[in-house]
């Protein structure tokens, strides 16, 4: 099993790289924004939605840079958790571990399309604009976060569908579901990482003004992603809970055609326990779970909305 170079840099270095990497993020995007506007007359509406675009710039690409590593982590951990439960745990792994550089390659390339087609009008007009070096940049900084976005996206997305395949294969027990809790904590680890790209993307009004443009393309992308990331890991237990669902009701139901009716006792146990049978969810998630999920999902929409609510508020009254 090969393991990442994020994994292996992680696991070898000081704690203090995360926030070096941070710092050495910002101060590279702060000095060149510095450099290149300094005089120009700038494209950005105000200065504070430039700076708030700068900040998002900074934190996004070394987030994801950090995320990608504890994933893949707690990932092959839930992987030895099941390990009682796959006939190849080896192959499991391969599949859901070994991201090929294809598809990291691809998610790269998608990513960085989106990116530049984000700025494809500013590109267009760059011939008369007074900050082409800022803008220029900016552009450049775009196609990077979208690289690296499109690269972690790619990889998880191979990973859940490789969790979705050997899900089929389980020896799943519905009367016990507990063994299958470390998918579920993959799932939801995922939503984690999408939903905290997402908390970052309100930086991009510092100066108290909501724009829709600043948020459109990151929650058509987030939004599907998270509920995508929580489903498809959990799809290939449910088919297979399933199943032996359907299997069990046809045994129970086999059972009850055999029993003697006049066995009144016997024949009432069989019918409530195919009814409990049929009451049972084939997903391995409680409403506690689904209902967290829920909440990561929609409090960052929930947030922006209150706070164009309570910009217009002030408007109004002052």
């Amino acid at each position: 099993m090969k393991t990442p170079w994020l994994v292996r840099m992680a696991a070898r270095s000081h704690p203090l790289l995360v926030p070096c990497l941070y710092l050495f993020c910002a101060l590279g995007y702060l000095s060149l924004v510095t450099a290149v506007s300094s005089g120009q007359s700038i494209a950005w509406k105000t200065a504070g939605a430039l700076w708030g675009t700068i900040l998002v710039y900074c934190l996004l690409p070394p987030y994801f840079l950090f995320c990608q590593p504890f994933t893949w982590k707690r990932t092959r951990s839930a992987l030895e958790s099941l390990a009682a439960l796959l006939p190849d745990f080896d192959k499991a792994r391969r599949r859901v571990l070994d991201v090929p550089l294809r598809t990291q390659l691809v998610g790269v390339a998608l990513g960085a399309l989106q990116g530049f087609l984000q700025y494809s009008e500013m590109i267009r007009q760059l011939e008369t604009s007074d900050a082409v070096l800022l803008e220029i940049s900016m552009t450049a900084a775009n196609i990077g976060v979208w690289s690296t976005i499109g690269w972690l996206l790619a990889v998880r997305l191979y990973s859940s569908s490789g969790l979705a395949v050997i899900g089929r294969s389980l020896p799943v027990n519905l009367y016990d579901q507990q063994s299958l809790r470390p998918l579920v904590q993959v799932a939801m680890l995922d939503v984690l990482v999408v939903m905290g790209a997402v908390a970052l993307m309100p930086l991009q009004s510092l100066d108290a003004q909501f724009r829709w443009a600043n948020y459109q393309a990151g929650l058509v992308i987030s939004i599907p992603s998270a509920l995508l990331f929580f489903l498809l890991p959990l799809l290939g237990v449910h088919q297979a809970l399933k199943a032996r669902k359907l299997a069990r009701i046809k045994e129970l139901q086999a059972a009850i055609n055999r029993c003697d009716h006049a066995d009144i006792v016997r024949l009432h146990a069989l019918v409530e326990h195919q009814q409990a049978v049929r009451a049972m969810h084939t997903w391995p998630v409680d409403l506690r779970l689904v209902s967290r999920a829920l909440f990561y999902l929609v409090i960052p929409p929930l947030a922006w909305i209150g706070a164009a609510l309570a910009e217009k508020l002030v408007e109004r009254f002052i």
